[in-house]
């Protein structure tokens, strides 16, 4: 997928005008400690350093604020525990032999993409497209007449659509709507319907929260941090198709087994996001994102790290499965950032906004 400079321009306008005000910046001190390392199936994962937080950071818990409960959050049983390493085994095996046959990239997102290529972008062959498109459409009117976008008379088209959110919120709209169907199994996609729903609310959230941040504060690449942010857990919708394959042959069902379904999701994602990546010939960046967003954090790389804590602080508060020391991660890459207890409470709360916007889609 190619991504031009016309597109970063309509995209970086699109930013401009939701990051309204910067968040605080305040350089905390560098903790000491080395990373440890865990085995997930055939790759080793480097885990940020379990540091003992600084003052700044104690000031704001990444853990509050959840959407759940904490029974909500429920371990791995010793039974699962033995049905683990053989189901990692089966869905490796389906997605090798499948990974041929899944498709190219989704060919409405190109569409869109290359009318936003346009130097002279006429928003008027965008409504055109998106009133033949039902999906898109009717994806843009639930989001006009949203509580999240303002909406408060009711608008019946597009057009009048464009009017209220502007051509490049729509536009905006419209692009993920186009990508949504990296997320979507078809026909045996009830089976996981709730994790492939949180999947993609996860993925939208933290492309246009990481994205704002960059704009905002001046800290990263827009582009980097938009495409990463989408598709850096991309290999969890290969690991859910893989698992619906006959040839797997284990009953597991989200709410019966949620634990056992988020360890195949985590031991499992790296691996086949960044196969999968590698094979769309995607951008680097989006390659590295997907290979690289549980690695012990790099001051030099200022845009994986801003998708590290926003994903971060987006998992916690949403899914009670979340990987164990994911709070480390987070706080491991903010101090990489110069982020503080202050900083992250206010990009918890862009979050939070982001979160309502992407729902609306």
């Amino acid at each position: 997928m190619e991504t031009t400079v016309a597109f970063w321009s309509w995209l970086r306008r699109l930013f401009g005008a939701r990051a309204a005000r910067a968040l605080p910046r305040t350089r905390t001190r560098q903790a000491h400690g080395g990373a440890s390392s865990t085995r997930t199936g055939t790759r080793t994962v480097q885990r940020a350093p379990a540091a003992h937080p600084t003052a700044t950071e104690s000031e704001y818990d990444v853990h509050q604020g959840a959407d759940y409960g904490s029974d909500d959050r429920v371990r791995l049983s010793d039974a699962d525990r033995l049905r683990l390493e053989p189901l990692k085994a089966r869905v490796a095996t389906v997605f090798r032999a499948d990974k041929g046959e899944i498709g190219a990239f989704p060919s409405r997102a190109a569409h869109i993409l290359r009318i936003l290529d346009e130097p002279n972008f006429d928003v008027g062959q965008l409504v055109l497209i998106t009133q033949r498109d039902p999906a898109i459409s009717a994806s843009i009117l639930r989001a006009a007449n949203s509580a999240a976008f303002a909406g408060v008379t009711r608008i019946e088209n597009v057009r009048d659509a464009v009017v209220r959110l502007g051509s490049q919120t729509v536009a905006g709209i419209a692009t993920a709507v186009t990508a949504r169907g990296l997320f979507d199994a078809g026909p045996g996609r009830s089976r996981f319907e709730d994790t492939w729903s949180r999947l993609w609310l996860h993925s939208v959230t933290t492309a246009f929260a990481a994205g704002g941040y960059a704009v905002s504060t001046r800290r990263g690449n827009l582009e980097r941090c938009f495409l990463g942010g989408m598709l850096h857990d991309i290999g969890k919708t290969f690991v859910l198709r893989a698992l619906g394959h006959p040839s797997v042959e284990d009953p597991l069902e989200e709410k019966r087994s949620p634990a056992l379904l988020a360890a195949l999701l985590e031991d499992l994602h790296v691996e086949l996001g960044q196969s999968m990546a590698e094979r769309w010939n995607l951008p680097d960046f989006v390659i590295r994102a997907c290979a690289h967003h549980h690695l012990t954090p790099a001051g030099d790389e200022p845009d994986l790290n801003i998708i590290r804590v926003v994903s971060g602080l987006d998992e916690i508060a949403v899914n009670a499965q979340f990987r164990e020391g994911l709070g480390d991660e987070v706080h491991g890459a903010a101090r990489a950032l110069s982020l503080d207890g202050f900083a992250l409470r206010a990009l918890a709360a862009e979050r939070r906004d982001y979160a309502a916007k992407a729902g609306a889609i």
